[in-house]
């Protein structure tokens, strides 16, 4: 699917419009570069779907601020992050 940066689609009809769907969408700029998140790709300001060879470093980490309602909204697979435990000490049992 093409870039869409307008987030609700209208369909329209015989009596009137009605919301055809809704299509949320990420900007997200280094300052030089920016991109949009829309429905699991990622794409060029020129609406260009990117190959994961061609995501810039910076991108992972900016995918990393947003929410999990966020990325699922724009169709970004939610990880959740590995959080270090530490072993549990195990008592020994009194007999």
């Amino acid at each position: 699917m093409a870039l869409n940066t307008r987030s609700h689609v209208i369909k329209k009809g015989g009596e009137g419009s009605s919301l055809s769907r809704v299509s949320p969408h990420v900007r997200l700029s280094n300052g030089s570069l920016t991109l949009f998140l829309q429905e699991g790709a990622v794409y060029s300001e020129d609406g260009k779907v990117l190959d994961a060879d061609d995501f810039p470093e910076w991108l992972e980490e900016e995918v990393e601020k947003l929410s999990p309602e966020v990325r699922m909204a724009v169709g970004l697979a939610v990880q959740p992050k590995a959080h270090p435990t530490k072993p549990k000490q195990v008592s020994p049992r009194k007999k």
